[in-house]
């Protein structure tokens, strides 16, 4: 199931920043995923989706 490892978190944050964009894509690593935070005048949103699992380097696949 393509799904199974898969875990999101939704964050409002409270923060310094007056404007603030991140995104980020990763894969072949730990807790890869999707991760994007926007800011603006001290108040923020977070959000994550990514698979759970460590990547095991020696072998170039998920840890079982």
């Amino acid at each position: 199931m393509p799904i199974k490892h898969k875990h999101w978190e939704f964050e409002i944050l409270k923060s310094t920043d007056i404007v603030n964009i991140q995104f980020a894509i990763t894969h072949r690593r730990d807790h890869a995923g999707l991760n994007v935070e926007l800011a603006l005048f001290g108040y923020g949103i977070h959000f994550m989706i990514y698979d759970g699992r460590h990547w095991n380097w020696a072998s170039s696949s998920w840890e079982k």
